[in-house]
């Protein structure tokens, strides 16, 4: 119920939701089918109770990291939250239980480690960009998902669902730029997204196609505010898509699997290998937090340092 209501009065979206909802399903799996009994109350929870649970997920090979089993426990602290301020529970009992909040976060020290493992971060290098640029598959519909890849790419590393999203009154074609409102986070960015020039060609090629959104992903009347509806939509593109640009990376003997995701990290390994600051990288990949961005590419910051420290002591000590 607490997780329902935040997201309708906008603390998160659809996505964010869906995973909170995946944590409470797997604590509303361990009561019912391995301890075999009806879901403790609120009033019934305690810290005994939490650290076995806590110690459940970690446990099971290939379950789950540190990270995610905390992750997956932020509804059931937010619950306990809710109600001490609602009066279901004191302010003594939800600070025993709360203690176990911050006990669990201390033991991955979750705020500097890296949000996704170092080898999850898959990116190409500007060659093998030009490859898929060169590349002209024989069926349309693969060139639409190849456009759709590169002009996330061209789009400081669009979110997929803010391509799908996108509509011809959110593109400045004068200044190279994109106003909207993101899916995620269901806010403008702090700055407008840039576009490369290479866009404009893609979008030449989708002109005319549909006479409201960008690329036709989607209908002309779809209601975007039926945010089920485009979590539904949003789930089957990204796979067709996908499944797409899997092949097209075979074909062009790409080291990497290619998914609709490596522009993003791409995107963003170039920007940081090229000098471009922390906080102007978060704001183009419009991450709500300096420090999601961090966490997210931890590994391509600290290999930097020691680059950034030798060119700063060197202008210092005039070397």
């Amino acid at each position: 119920m607490v997780n329902r209501i935040l997201y309708e009065n906008g603390r998160f979206g659809l996505t964010t939701m869906r995973n909170k909802e995946s944590g409470i399903n797997c604590f509303d799996h361990y009561e019912k089918e391995l301890l075999c009994h009806d879901p403790v109350t609120i009033g019934g929870l305690t810290s005994d109770y939490l650290q076995k649970y806590y110690s459940f997920r970690i446990s099971v090979p290939g379950h789950c990291s540190q990270i995610t089993a905390a992750r997956s426990m932020e509804p059931l602290f937010t619950a306990i939250r809710y109600a001490r301020d609602h009066c279901l529970l004191s302010y003594d009992e939800a600070s025993l239980l709360l203690a176990d909040e911050k006990d669990i976060n201390s033991k991955h020290n979750s705020r500097y480690l890296p949000e996704v493992r170092p080898d999850r971060i898959k990116s190409l290098t500007i060659e093998q960009i030009r490859l898929l640029e060169d590349y002209h598959p024989e069926h349309p519909r693969t060139q639409d998902f190849l456009d759709a890849f590169l002009f996330c790419f061209y789009c400081c590393g669009m979110r997929i669902s803010d391509m799908i999203t996108l509509e011809w009154q959110n593109v400045d074609l004068e200044q190279l730029r994109i106003h909207k409102r993101q899916v995620k986070t269901r806010q403008r960015p702090r700055i407008p997204t840039y576009m490369r020039p290479e866009a404009l060609v893609i979008l030449g090629r989708w002109k005319g196609r549909n006479p409201r959104f960008v690329f036709s992903f989607l209908p002309v009347d779809f209601d975007l505010s039926d945010e089920e509806a485009l979590y539904r939509r949003r789930l089957s593109v990204t796979r067709t898509m996908n499944t797409s640009l899997k092949r097209i990376g075979e074909k062009l003997r790409l080291p990497v699997v290619l998914t609709s995701h490596v522009q993003r990290h791409t995107f963003a390994t170039f920007a940081i290998n090229n000098d471009m600051p922390i906080y102007t990288l978060s704001a183009l990949l419009g991450h709500q937090s300096i420090v999601t961005t961090e966490k997210v590419y931890a590994r391509l910051l600290d290999k930097k340092a020691k680059t950034d420290y030798d060119a700063c002591m060197a202008k210092v000590f005039k070397e």
